[in-house]
């Protein structure tokens, strides 16, 4: 017998690991950058970011971002917000004409 899992895996094509992480986080935001995206990730210890191609392949490291003063606890919960701008307007045409 087949796990579903990996019933589900070989249906859908699966998912691929892009960066390993510590502790699952508790938030995410992507933020276009011209031609790649800034992942930022948060869980119980901090801020982490990277950046990935249209692709969805990691072109750098994983950075801490965590302020010094932050203290850390499993009750943190992150959540993040941003604003669209003429530089999102210009990638999503982009995103729209391909």
């Amino acid at each position: 017998m087949v796990p579903v899992s990996a019933r589900a895996s070989r249906k859908m094509g699966g998912y691929q690991e892009i960066v390993s992480l510590t502790r699952p986080p508790s938030g995410l935001l992507i933020v276009p950058q011209e031609e790649s995206f800034l992942v930022v990730l948060g869980d119980s210890h901090g801020i982490q970011t990277f950046t990935m191609n249209g692709s969805g392949l990691k072109t750098s490291d994983l950075k801490d971002r965590t302020p010094r003063e932050f203290v850390r606890s499993a009750d943190t919960l992150w959540q993040f917000a941003t604003l669209l701008t003429k530089r999102w307007d210009r990638m999503a045409d982009r995103l729209r004409t391909s």
